[in-house]
């Protein structure tokens, strides 16, 4: 995925890829290609209801802070944690991996090896409220990278592999 230089917008691919909509675990190993560390950009994994209203986002910044946010009906909740460093967000080696049960999703980050996921996660806080279980059921998967402003250069993501599986807790 690759937003060209001095554009401002997004490129995504979206599927109904999630194996159910009330319990499913998704991840995505992914490769920053090119520049990364500076400018308003970020990429980002999404699962849910639909892939542009209501849905369950987990976006990494270009300098690897992640942001997990619920979207309902457009407008959005975040919460803000600390993540991988910029060498492990090139390395070819990064999983973003979203899980959800029971109206809880978990958030999660890790480094594979030799294109496995990785046998360690770092979770981020579990998100429980109404809103999180009303967009999260659902079996729409995203993956999409943005930029902000035109003063940045060209983002490019490798989408290397994507996982969708049920029950929550295979990867």
């Amino acid at each position: 995925l690759s937003v060209p230089a001095a554009t401002v917008g997004s490129v995504g691919a979206y599927s109904s890829l999630l194996p159910r909509a009330d319990a499913w675990t998704y991840a995505a190993r992914v490769q920053a290609v090119g520049s990364v560390g500076t400018g308003d950009k970020f990429f980002e994994i999404r699962a849910g209801v639909d892939a542009t209203a209501n849905y369950v986002v987990l976006r990494i910044n270009s300098v690897g802070a992640l942001v997990f946010a619920r979207y309902v009906g457009g407008s959005s909740y975040s919460w803000n944690h600390n993540g991988p460093s910029t060498a492990q967000m090139q390395a070819g080696q990064l999983w973003l991996r979203l899980s959800f049960l029971i109206g809880i999703v978990v958030p999660a980050w890790g480094i594979g090896s030799g294109g496995a996921p990785p046998s360690t996660w770092t979770q981020l806080t579990p998100r429980l409220d109404d809103y999180v279980a009303l967009v999260a059921n659902g079996k729409v998967a995203a993956v999409e990278a943005h930029t902000a402003n035109t003063g940045v250069g060209t983002w490019t993501w490798d989408v290397l592999s994507l996982l969708a599986v049920a029950p929550v807790g295979a990867l």
